[in-house]
């Protein structure tokens, strides 16, 4: 479970820096719109990275720099809830997470659940 929680970090904050690479790439002359196309698609995510999720995108450029910077953060928090998870995991105790067949067992005695 951590290093799928490790994993899955990992990736979106690799997800978000690839499309805000592509979106700031040189125009492609044969693709004229898709730099556009990619700019405004990391603008519109941008903005829900940090936490203002809208049906348009803003072209105010104080509010644009709000949500770059809220990205950041949110991208920070992603290398750390990575490196937390990795070190949680040199620190689980298998013995403390086995179930005890004994106790699970008497649990699910018919008397547990209210009959006689």
């Amino acid at each position: 479970m951590l290093s799928q929680v490790a994993k899955s970090a990992r990736d979106l904050a690799s997800a978000l820096c690839r499309l805000q690479t592509f979106a700031n790439r040189l125009p492609d002359p044969s693709a004229t719109l898709r730099r556009a196309h990619l700019a405004w698609l990391d603008a519109f995510v941008s903005q829900a990275v940090a936490g203002r999720i809208s049906t348009e995108v803003t072209e105010d450029g104080k509010q644009m720099v709000i949500d770059f910077f809220g990205k950041m953060d949110f991208l920070k928090r992603l290398a750390e809830i990575e490196v937390a998870t990795k070190a949680a995991m040199k620190h689980v105790d298998p013995a403390l997470l086995k179930r005890n067949a004994v106790n699970l067992t008497r649990r699910f005695q018919p008397s547990s659940f209210g009959a006689a």
